[in-house]
């Protein structure tokens, strides 16, 4: 009866300490990439920061692509500074507005994806403003939301996904390259050259 108390209550003591590691970070269009800054300014700096069970809340204002990069993850473990994985349900790794809609993804027209979620397992994109510019100069199809390579457990919600480029453009969401398992639900979209979901 000891052996099996003493069992429970370092598994209990195991479970606490991984719920309390889990952490909420923030971006900002005004923010700093610094350990310090009360939220960081740019994606590159901010994903490979982020473990299973994390959070990061994107507060309200314009992201384009010059000042904040790219909200791509990349959670190869052969891709230099590679972000993490989730583990299950209990341990997800959130991006999302921390005002519905009020975090605008603003891309030049010349990204594959504006959202690109690369082999990273149960992920979740939340609440983001999601929109292009129109522009002949580019060579790849844009889009939206991309979930890639393996991908699986990964949900997108009420994300609103307008006016992509129309010359070269491409569907709101793909699901694609193996990628399983996911749930998209709630968003919007309008203005698309292709599908919403694909």
């Amino acid at each position: 009866m000891k052996t099996r108390t003493v069992l429970f209550i370092w598994l209990g003591a195991l479970l606490v300490g991984l719920n309390a590691r889990a952490a909420t970070y923030h971006m900002s269009p005004s923010g700093v990439d610094s350990p310090t800054a009360a939220a960081w300014k740019t994606f590159a700096y901010a994903l490979p920061r982020l473990l299973p069970g994390d959070t990061l809340l994107l507060r309200d204002g314009i992201y384009t692509k010059a000042e904040a990069g790219s909200l791509e993850a990349d959670c190869r473990a052969t891709t230099t500074n590679h972000a993490a994985t989730g583990l299950d349900e209990a341990r997800r790794v959130t991006v999302r507005a921390e005002h519905e809609r009020q975090a605008h993804l603003l891309d030049n027209g010349m990204s594959y994806y504006v959202v690109n979620i690369i082999g990273c397992n149960y992920w979740t994109i939340e609440g983001l403003h999601i929109s292009g510019t129109q522009t002949t100069a580019s060579t790849t199809n844009n889009g939206g939301i991309m979930v890639q390579s393996g991908a699986h457990h990964v949900v997108i919600r009420r994300n609103l996904i307008h006016d992509l480029n129309h010359y070269n453009g491409s569907s709101g969401i793909i699901f694609a390259y193996s990628a399983s398992d996911g749930l998209v639900e709630e968003n919007e979209a309008y203005n698309l050259n292709r599908d919403m979901i694909y």
